[in-house]
């Protein structure tokens, strides 16, 4: 039977789910294994719906002693930011960075404004003097003084290294809600519920343009200057954004669907604005669950997707080259805008995310959120989840490097591809694999990679600059996988010929070839030994062999079709089958008896791998999901679910990144870091 058989879909990637039945009948139930089982698949429900703070109560309830590689990737993506600040008394509205990067200071629905050390964490200093919540706050970037607009219907000016109050501005009947500063720091602007922008010289502490740049009604919940053209763009709830010219008093553009009784037009109230330094880019947060992204030459819309929910925040690095989103779903995006490419998502806060704000170097944020806490986050730690490899066909094979940097795929569509796992960039593309790559490998050294084809050429490549090293000659049809011994001095292939070849990695020579006449060999592993090369087969047998000989020491029927994957236990005392009929094995790899036999998914499995620790098991299968099994037990612990059928799985050296390859030419990354 299934417990808890919803099937959760997150970015139609993965989701983990509860599975329950694959113990034998006369095994007697665990009930702190069970606990834990349930306590993971509600962590993964709360991982699906971005519940963040139901997520990281199961995680802490789920057993001690049944924690594994599933838990540390749930506790991972429960929280991800670097630091979290208390000290607010209610949600978080608003948070800013000073330009030099030393301090940021944050706003609430208390109607307070603290100031942090951005080293430290620590609070340096709060200020009072609003008589309700504080909506946005904005450092000037020619003096150390803090800008505030308040729900109390004031605009006021801060020393933050004296934490004195130096000004309170109003403008009868507008109510502030954004409050912005020109680069030089000669005006400061304030949005407006009433549809109006604010314009003050900072100098005489005048106003000198009032714009009614939106409809008369809805509110402008965010304004900017675009660098250094005096020319103030607005976030209003009438689906624009309106760009004016302040030297020439008029309206220059209006962006967004527009605010009319049409009901095709789509609906996008703007919640948040910001520009780069230079204002070369500006970026709008929408109702519609995107953030919106122009560049200012020539204003070409670009929709930053992949919320749930309504995107409440939005920031540009100083540069213009990262752009930030926060979303009611309590997560944050990131981009990089040339080329506009998703970085990732991080989680943390346990409510919407209300500000967000980009540190001067690129690399750094801060977040405001309506559980009252201020985060700080690395962007460069976000967890990227999945690597495009430009092709929709499927991914045969993947490999880790030794140092866990990159990835290597073998494509259906004949290419062979190296990304950095960081960041998703090809390093390398190399092509022409008849028929379609089957399968590639790094070498022990991360130089080289060896490649194998649906028609019978074995290859070594320079990893880096994919020049071709070595051609592996003797196979006459395809070779769905290879495979290295543990020092990297011996290859060895499974052919469709119905031959395992050894070769010399190096030189290419051919050592030895075992056969079994006209049943193809599909796949193949070495003990941790290296004395024996384990091999299975179409007609579902296992085999090994003596790899140095090539004498068959054992041939077992272990399956009644393809035997498409197998791998040794980490210590050598197993070896783990599975086969087209959607079974796993476990045998004494001395004895030859099945220790186990389980069966989790409906389709054909084609890849297992183990955690270095070997206390887990992950089997990838073409019913689109990837079973995580807890090899204590032989029991599955949760279920990776995606949308295409799933090849290969591969963990990192250190057991901490899980690497899926699915047949819609993506690698998904899930991160227990």
């Amino acid at each position: 039977m299934r417990i808890g058989g919803v099937r959760w879909e997150l970015g139609g990637v993965v989701a983990l789910t509860l599975v329950v039945g694959a113990a034998a009948a006369d095994e007697a139930p665990d009930p702190t294994f069970e606990s834990y089982r349930a306590h993971i698949a509600a962590a993964q429900g709360a991982l699906s719906a971005n519940d963040t703070r139901a997520l990281q109560r199961w995680i802490l309830g789920a057993p001690a002693e049944r924690r594994g590689w599933e838990w540390r990737y749930l506790q991972s993506a429960a929280d991800q930011s670097e630091t979290t600040l208390v000290g607010h008394d209610g949600a978080v509205w608003s948070v800013a960075v000073a330009p030099n990067g030393r301090r940021f200071a944050s706003s609430g629905e208390d109607g307070t404004i603290r100031v942090w050390d951005y080293e430290t964490g620590t609070c340096l200093d709060t200020l009072r003097g609003h008589e309700a919540e504080v909506t946005s706050i904005a450092f000037s970037t020619a003096s150390p003084v803090l800008a505030s607009a308040s729900a109390d219907g004031t605009v006021r000016i801060w020393d933050v290294i004296r934490g004195l109050l130096v000004d309170t501005w109003k403008v009868e009947s507008l109510r502030p809600i954004g409050v912005a500063w020109s680069k030089d720091g000669s005006q400061l602007a304030a949005s407006c519920t009433e549809g109006s922008v604010v314009v003050w010289d900072t100098s005489t502490r005048r106003v000198v343009e009032t714009i009614q740049p939106h409809q008369p009604r809805p509110p402008v919940p965010g304004v900017t200057f675009l660098g250094e053209r005096n020319v103030v763009a607005s976030a209003g709830w009438d689906n624009t954004v309106q760009v004016y010219d302040l030297a020439n008093k008029q309206a220059l553009l209006t962006l967004g669907p527009g605010y009319d009784q049409d009901p095709d037009t789509p609906f996008c109230a703007f919640r948040a604005i910001s520009s780069s330094y230079a204002g070369d880019w500006l970026a709008a947060a929408g109702s519609d669950q995107a953030g919106h992204l122009w560049d200012t030459e020539l204003f070409e819309e670009r929709r930053l997707e992949g919320h749930g929910k309504e995107v409440l925040a939005i920031a540009l690095d100083p540069g213009g080259s990262c752009v930030v989103t926060g979303s009611q779903d309590q997560t944050i995006r990131a981009w990089t805008t040339k080329p506009l490419e998703p970085l990732g998502r991080l989680r943390g806060h346990t409510g919407e995310v209300r500000s967000v704000a980009m540190h001067g170097n690129g690399q750094h944020l801060v977040s405001g959120g309506a559980d009252g806490t201020v985060r700080v986050w690395d962007i460069r730690n976000i967890a990227r989840e999945e690597l495009d490899t430009g092709t929709q066909s499927g991914i045969w094979g993947i490999d880790w490097s030794p140092d866990s940097t990159r990835l290597v795929a073998a494509c259906h569509d004949s290419t062979v591809r190296i990304f950095t796992a960081a960041s998703g960039k090809v390093l390398t593309s190399i092509s022409g694999h008849a028929a379609g790559a089957l399968d590639a490998i790094f070498s022990r050294d991360g130089g080289r990679v060896f490649t194998s084809e649906n028609g019978s050429r074995i290859r070594s490549f320079e990893a880096e600059s994919g020049r071709l090293v070595r051609e592996f000659i003797g196979h006459t049809g395809g070779v769905p996988q290879l495979a290295l011994n543990r020092d990297g001095r011996f290859l060895a292939s499974a052919g469709y010929d119905g031959t395992v070849r050894v070769w010399e990695s190096v030189s290419g020579r051919l050592l030895r070839t075992m056969e079994r006449r006209d049943i193809a060999a599909l796949s193949l592993a070495w003990s941790p030994d290296q004395r024996t090369l384990a091999t299975g087969w179409k007609d579902g047998r296992l085999v090994l062999w003596d790899a140095e000989s090539g004498k068959k020491l054992r041939e077992i029927a272990a399956h009644g079709d393809h035997l498409n994957a197998l791998a040794y236990t980490t210590n050598g005392a197993n070896i783990v089958t599975a086969a087209a009929d959607g079974r796993i094995k476990v045998w004494d790899a001395m004895k030859g008896e099945e220790l186990a036999a389980r069966r989790e998914h409906d389709g054909a499995i084609y890849g297992l791998a183990f955690t270095p620790d070997g206390t887990r098991l992950v089997s990838g299968s073409y019913d689109q999901t990837a079973v995580v099994w807890e090899t204590a037990s032989w029991r599955p612990v949760a279920t990776l679910r995606y949308a295409d059928p799933v090849y290969r799985v591969a963990f990192d050296p250190a057991g901490e990144r899980l690497a899926v390859g699915v047949i819609d030419g993506k690698v998904r990354l899930l991160d227990a870091r």
